[in-house]
């Protein structure tokens, strides 16, 4: 059975009891009804057999590919790949590491080894994920978006319901917790933080109104929530956006010490969110997205152009989301500001009615003004685009969509709210400036033979809410519910229902990879690689097997380089395939067995042939860790970079710079062996992980090289003395051993992160302690003035 539905439930009526215990304004058949909208719209995946992402794309891939051969159309949302090949295995190594009783700190999985709570698309500390820990995979997925549609939902309706009606503010709440940005991006870290923008404004106003302990802490959960969501850019833009709408009402109420609130409230944040922030920005600037965004165009906003403005009104104006689009862009990127047509009539409607009443420093006007502001950026109108491209350079700013949603949806509350308080003429102008849209898209549009018709037939929901919108003073609940429909008919298709035999079954490849990968912790290490495209970079990670292929963007960049260097590996492609298994740099890496599709010949003892593919071994693989015979300092870039391409890497090490403990132990390293000299040797005793030990006997200092990426973080100890951590081969773990025989322990030890949890656990101490205490102390005071009356006083 799945318990998704259950969880979310209690779980959801804990914080609404929370929430009303503390004096919130939200009605029990408030939350009941979001309560059952999400049921209703993920009822499948939170209480059957099913996931709620396209688990099916795999079918697209070596080795599944090989035994069910597919068309593309036939798999539920290939546009949403990026949740399968890295989103949930990201997901599956958390949430196994977390259940093991360890902190997911390191990815040993992929790319020879990289960060995995640094990686805050992992979402290692997001509150949602540990909530779920106790369902399976799927069902955890689909509780976390569950409980990110619950999010967004409520704290949309709360922020709503401080200044319109009950109708509008439902109205509001569903028009964002329901629309298209919410929808695509449901299991992304950028749609889990954006979930929390309704809720980081609301807590900021409420602390900005006035300050008491309760609202800080309110303040400090939901900034250090959004956080840990794991998306900074979303993150840095919600924290703009706040300021910006705070601004405005200081602007308005003429007051402005509030912000020292919000900046105390803000340095809390940041503080009991350091364990992500710290190692975050310790790790980022070695990873291969900050380097491609540095060398390229940084801050782009895609998806501008004429034909995706229209998807921003109607997201389905060109038909079905279909693979291959044949016409038109459907793209997830390009849909993302949806929030429903009635949010376009809202913002006409608002700003009739500002010139009307010829009051221009009411809060609707804010609405309109940021929606169309969000609306130009999104358009990439350069005015506008390139000040706010350049504030924020390293985001991809495309993604403040979710900003355009979430402001129309409070943009449509506002003018329902108007039309059934005052006048219905600004409302009645902004259905038709809405209306006069779609028709004016009809009518532009140069529509293939039969595209016109099946446009026209996707758009009638849209049609509907403006109809419906003409009767609000009467039924306003019937315009609820049409919104409703609206949104869940242009989401759908980036809500599929996949059952669970579709994700990541076990082929008999596979399992005989799960076979030869059963070994001890006392075993010595080994990876597997595919060659050429089988099992896509982070699948593998879905049966525990280690491939020194990569996709994803905290990779270490410095890797990538080297094995572009060494091999045949494509730097900046989105699918790097290693095609050439010869490449020595393979044994280096410790790569024993090589994954090929049916029919492959390569030249190495066959070790399982089978309808989906091969396997051979690789008899040349070097240890994860070996003491190197001939070390060398290279200076020169073009030195450097022609060693690493024709390095053998058994007997030879490539440093670009080398700071010695003392002259002696540099002249004992690096000085030449003779053919007689005696060997070093190296056994591993135990591996698990990013945890080594090893027994090192070495005739003289000797330099230890292994396969492990250099990261900050690496910890190499003996039983006596600290041993420093060397960058070897251009992005590789080495160090230098004394002579004698040497215990030696290989940890990843992120000082960034235990440094940074002890500072956070104090500051949420500090914060908590004394609201505890006035409360136990207002228990005691209540207590005694309420004593039970004297017995003798009771009448016979």
């Amino acid at each position: 059975m799945n318990a998704a539905w259950l969880l979310v439930g209690v779980v959801y009526a804990m914080a609404v009891w929370l929430a009303r215990r503390a004096g919130t304004d939200l009605p029990r058949r408030v939350a009941t009804l979001f309560y059952l909208l999400v049921l209703l719209l993920l009822f499948r995946p939170l209480t059957q057999s099913y996931a709620d992402f396209p688990a099916d794309v795999v079918r697209l891939l070596a080795p599944w590919s090989a035994l069910n051969p597919i068309d593309r159309t036939a798999v539920s949302n290939e546009e949403m790949q990026d949740l399968t090949m890295q989103v949930v295995p990201w997901a599956h190594q958390v949430r196994e590491s977390w259940r093991s009783g360890q902190v997911p700190l390191w990815n040993a999985l992929s790319g020879s080894g990289h960060p995995l709570l640094a990686n805050g698309q992992s979402a290692a500390l997001s509150p949602l994920r540990l909530i779920a820990l106790p369902l399976p995979l799927a069902a955890a997925m689909s509780a976390e978006a569950a409980m990110k549609m619950l999010i967004a939902l409520t704290f949309t309706f709360l922020f709503c319901r401080r200044f319109y009606g009950l109708v509008p503010s439902l109205i509001g709440a569903v028009s964002f917790g329901l629309g298209s940005f919410i929808a695509v991006w449901l299991h992304f870290p950028l749609g889990a933080a954006a979930a929390f923008f309704p809720a980081v404004l609301y807590t900021s106003e409420l602390l900005f109104e006035k300050f008491s302990r309760g609202r800080l802490i309110a303040f400090v959960i939901v900034a250090t929530s959004t956080i840990f969501m794991g998306h900074p850019e979303t993150a840095a833009h919600i924290a703009f956006f706040a300021l910006l709408y705070l601004l405005w009402v200081a602007i308005v109420t003429r007051s402005w010490k509030p912000f020292g609130r919000i900046a105390a409230g803000s340095v809390l944040a940041f503080l009991v969110a350091s364990p992500f922030i710290v190692p975050f920005a310790e790790a980022v600037r070695e990873s291969n997205r900050f380097h491609e965004v540095a060398v390229g165009e940084r801050g782009v906003i895609a998806y501008s152009d004429p034909k995706c403005a229209i998807q921003l009104i109607a997201p389905r104006f060109y038909g079905g989301l279909r693979w291959p689009f044949t016409w038109g862009p459907a793209s997830a990127e390009s849909v993302t500001g949806f929030a429903g047509i009635l949010g376009l009539a809202g913002v006409i409607a608002l700003v009739t009615r500002a010139v009307m009443r010829r009051r221009w420093r009411e809060r609707e006007l804010f609405w309109a003004a940021i929606v169309v502001l969000l609306f130009l950026i999104t358009l990439d109108w350069a005015p506008v685009s390139e000040p706010f491209r350049a504030l924020f350079s390293y985001s991809a700013n495309a993604r403040v969509r979710f900003a355009l949603a979430f402001f129309a949806a409070v943009a449509a509350a506002a003018a329902i709210d108007g039309s059934m308080r005052e006048r219905k003429v600004p409302l009645l102008i902004g259905l038709a400036g809405a209306a006069a849209v779609l028709l004016t898209a009809f009518s532009t549009m140069d529509f293939p033979p039969g595209a016109m018709r099946q446009s026209l037939l996707v758009t009638v929901p849209s049609i509907a809410v403006l109809g419906c919108a003409l009767f609000v003073r009467r039924v306003p609940e019937l315009l609820l519910i049409a919104v409703a429909f609206e949104l869940a008919f242009a989401t759908h298709d980036w809500r599929p229902d996949v059952p669970l035999q579709e994700m990541y079954p076990r082929t008999p490849l596979i399992e005989a990879v799960e076979r030869l990968d059963r070994r001890g912790p006392d075993e010595p290490p080994f990876r597997f690689t595919g060659i050429n495209s089988p099992l896509f970079p982070n699948t593998n990670a879905m049966f525990g097997m280690e491939d020194p292929r990569v996709h994803d963007p905290m990779a270490n960049d410095a890797y990538i380089r080297i094995l572009g260097l060494a091999t045949d590996y494509p730097e900046r492609a989105y699918f790097r395939k290693l095609m050439d298994p010869r490449a020595p740099i393979l044994d280096y890496l410790n790569v024993r067995y090589m994954i090929t599709e049916p029919g492959v010949e390569l030249d190495r003892p066959r070790v399982y042939d089978g309808p989906d593919g091969r396997i051979y071994e690789n008899r040349d693989v070097l240890p994860r860790f070996f003491p190197i015979r001939n070390v060398f300092i290279e200076s020169s870039d073009e030195t450097f970079e022609a060693n690493i391409r024709r390095s053998e890497w058994r007997d030879h090490a490539f440093l670009r710079a080398f700071r010695p403990e003392s002259e002696e132990v540099a002249q004992d390293l690096l000085a030449p062996r003779p053919a007689s000299a005696p060997e070093a040797t190296l056994r591993i005793t135990r591996a698990e992980g990013s945890h080594f030990r090893m027994t090192v006997d070495a005739p003289r200092h000797t330099l230890v090289v292994s396969s492990q990426t250099f990261w900050p973080g690496w910890r190499v100890e003996t039983a006596t003395a600290r041993l420093r951590p060397i960058r070897v081969n251009g992005a590789f773990l080495g160090f230098v051993v004394p002579p004698g025989v040497s215990e030696v322990r290989v940890r990843y030890v992120p000082m960034s992160f235990y440094a940074s949890a002890v500072v956070s656990i104090l500051t949420l101490v500090a914060l908590v302690i004394p609201s505890v205490a006035r409360d136990l102390g207002a228990g005691r005071r209540l207590s005694r003035t309420h004593q039970p009356p004297d017995s003798s006083l009771r009448s016979e």
